[in-house]
C-alpha cells in the first residue's frame, strides 16, 4: 500500500479498540509504529465519536474509533476549504486594531477540528456528527464492523484532488467505493469475501 501511494497522497487507516476479557487493547497505537517503519508522517489522530453501541457493565461503554491519517511526504493534498463547517460565530468581526470591524473567521467556516461528530446534515451544522452504522441504520448491511459513507467522503474531499485514484484494500460494502463516486475521486476496491461482493454487485 505504501509502495503505490502518490507522493502528495495520504493513507487514511480506521480502527477501534480491542477488548480481551475486560482489558481494552488501543488498536491506533499498535498500528502507529508500523506505519512508522515504513516512514509515513502522522498528520492527525482523529476521533470518530458516536452516540450509540455496546453497553459495558465494568466498564464506560465505548463511543469513539480513531483514524490515523498519514503522509508520504512533507507535500500532500489537504484542501481545508472542501470540508470547512459553519463558524460557531460566523458574523464575529474584530474589535480593536488594524482590522476593528472586519470578520475575525474565514467567511468559508471553520476547520473541523481532529474529533467528528457528523451527520447526514452536516454541512448545515456546527460540528460533524457521523452515526455508526448499526441495526436501524438506512446504510446498514450484512457486514458486521460497516462504517459510514460520510465518514469516509470527509477525508476524500479533503485528502484528493479531481480524479484522484482512492484505494480501499478492503472494501468491505462499498462505503469507501460510494463516497469516492459521491465527490471527486476514481475508486477502486479489492474484496476477496464473496457475500460482501455479491452485496456490492446488488446492494
Amino acid at each position: 500500500m505504501v509502495r503505490v501511494l502518490s507522493g502528495k497522497g495520504s493513507i487514511c487507516w480506521q480502527v477501534g479498540n480491542y477488548v480481551d476479557k475486560g482489558e481494552v487493547f488501543p488498536l491506533d497505537i499498535y498500528y502507529y509504529q508500523i506505519f512508522k517503519e515504513f516512514g509515513l508522517k502522522l498528520r492527525n489522530r482523529i476521533i470518530w465519536h458516536f452516540g450509540h453501541g455496546l453497553h459495558a457493565s465494568n466498564r464506560f461503554s465505548g463511543r469513539y474509533e480513531t483514524i490515523l491519517w498519514f503522509t508520504k511526504t512533507d507535500d500532500y493534498i489537504f484542501n481545508l476549504d472542501d470540508v470547512r463547517v459553519p463558524s460557531k460565530y460566523p458574523g464575529k468581526l474584530h474589535f480593536k486594531g488594524d482590522k476593528k470591524g472586519l470578520p475575525s473567521g474565514n467567511p468559508l467556516g471553520k476547520n473541523p477540528s481532529d474529533i467528528w461528530e457528523i451527520v447526514l446534515q452536516d454541512w448545515e451544522n456546527e460540528m460533524w456528527n457521523i452515526p455508526n452504522v448499526k441495526s436501524n441504520h438506512p446504510e446498514k448491511t450484512e457486514h458486521p464492523c460497516q462504517f459510514p459513507i460520510e465518514l469516509v467522503e470527509r477525508c476524500v474531499l479533503a485528502l484528493t484532488e479531481k480524479n484522484s485514484w482512492v484505494l480501499d484494500p478492503f472494501a468491505g460494502v462499498g462505503s469507501t467505493l460510494i463516497a469516492a463516486l459521491k465527490t471527486k475521486g476514481t475508486p477502486l476496491v479489492l474484496r476477496k469475501s464473496k457475500p460482501i461482493v455479491l452485496l456490492l454487485k446488488v446492494g
